[in-house]
């Protein structure tokens, strides 16, 4: 039974992790193809810059959204806690590789933080400030999510979580880290 969930919660992840939140609403909003403006990032700082702050806000809520949710049926569904974690991944790699978009997605921060959300929810928001007062002063989101990562890896380990919960946020915000920088090198892109 374990066994199966855990496949069940990864196919679950990965499918929403598909959904192309980022297509679908500046398509919705502007007739806009977010893969074709700007840096061509299907994500929520894109549409944020491209489309709208609202529209930005609101991609970023659903890619939170869309990790979050694998995360809360394997805890629902009494999974161990190593499933929680593979939910998230296979969401973090359904936004990269989406099914819906001819495997063509994005980055991924907001997704990777929906995961953690799901996790261990205390100890992302503690590192909420700290990546917002980034973010307001650098205006970089790369660098506000390491942070974030980074207090909820801390924070975990102070607050005497188990190993797995302590090692989620440095996988997710590694993957996403390397995501980010192999990206921007396969679009020709100057790194940040």
């Amino acid at each position: 039974m374990e066994v199966l969930g855990t496949i069940a919660i990864i196919v679950l992840g990965y499918l929403l992790g598909s959904m192309p939140w980022a297509y679908i609403v500046a398509r919705m909003a502007k007739g806009v193809d977010i893969r074709q403006v700007d840096y061509g990032n299907p994500g929520a700082a894109n549409v944020f810059r491209q489309v709208g702050p609202a529209e930005g806000i609101a991609v970023g809520i659903l890619d939170v959204g869309k990790a979050a949710l694998p995360v809360i049926v394997a805890r629902a569904s009494g999974l161990p806690m190593y499933a929680w974690l593979l939910g998230g991944i296979a969401a973090l790699l359904g936004h990269w590789w989406p099914i819906f978009l001819g495997f063509r997605g994005g980055i991924g921060a907001a997704t990777a933080i929906g995961a953690l959300l799901a996790m261990i929810p205390i100890e992302t928001l503690l590192g909420a400030p700290f990546a917002i007062g980034v973010l307001v002063i650098l205006r970089n989101t790369g660098y506000a999510s390491l942070l974030l990562f980074g207090v909820a890896a801390i924070s975990a380990l102070l607050f005497d979580e188990s190993l797995i919960l302590v090692l989620s946020p440095p996988i997710l915000g590694s993957m996403v880290f390397l995501r980010a920088r192999l990206w921007r090198r396969s679009e020709g892109r100057p790194g940040s």
